[in-house]
């Protein structure tokens, strides 16, 4: 028989000095949860995690919106088709509570975004005021980053808050998204 495979036999021996203990008494044993208990301890954990977002944005990013604070010209990001675009206002439309957009292209998460022509005209759509996620004003709007071209830049920073709310609206966790 090969002796690669016969078994070896090791012993562990500890030379550690014994130290003797004090001895409190009998160590209480922890009351094993019920299933209602364990139930009941899930959900608190799962409505402490939906609790509004409480981190402030970069300057210049408005997250409280209504009918009398976005205006035609403004910069917003955008839900629509479960991804975040980058939209600038063409009409407010109080009464239906929606606003018409122009879409910059490609949807978020990015930091380079041009209009994109479609059929008939510039990419527009009406979109409900809570589906609008951020205003960006002074200084997190976008920058023209050519003369020739439309081309718009956003900071790293202002992105990163932008895609943040983007997760907590539609109710994805980053360990969960897939």
């Amino acid at each position: 028989m090969c002796e690669c495979f016969c078994p070896t036999i090791f012993q562990l021996i500890a030379n550690t000095p014994r130290v003797q203990v004090e001895d409190d008494g009998p160590i209480p044993m922890q009351k094993k949860k019920g299933p209602l208990e364990m139930l009941m301890e899930e959900m608190e954990q799962e409505e402490s995690e939906q609790q509004p977002m409480t981190r402030s944005g970069p300057d210049g990013t408005m997250t409280d919106l209504s009918a009398d604070v976005v205006h035609c010209g403004d910069w917003l990001a955008v839900l629509y088709d479960q991804n975040w675009w980058l939209a600038k206002a063409v009409t407010v439309d109080a009464p239906h509570q929606d606003v018409k957009v122009e879409f910059f292209h490609p949807h978020g998460p990015n930091t380079r975004f041009y209009p994109k022509e479609v059929e008939g005209g510039k990419d527009m759509c009406f979109i409900p005021f809570d589906h609008i996620l951020v205003k960006l004003v002074e200084p997190s709007s976008p920058g023209r980053t050519s003369r020739t071209r439309e081309i718009y830049n956003l900071s790293a920073e202002v992105m990163d808050f932008i895609e943040e709310k983007h997760i907590h609206h539609i109710g994805l966790r980053p360990d969960k998204a897939e």
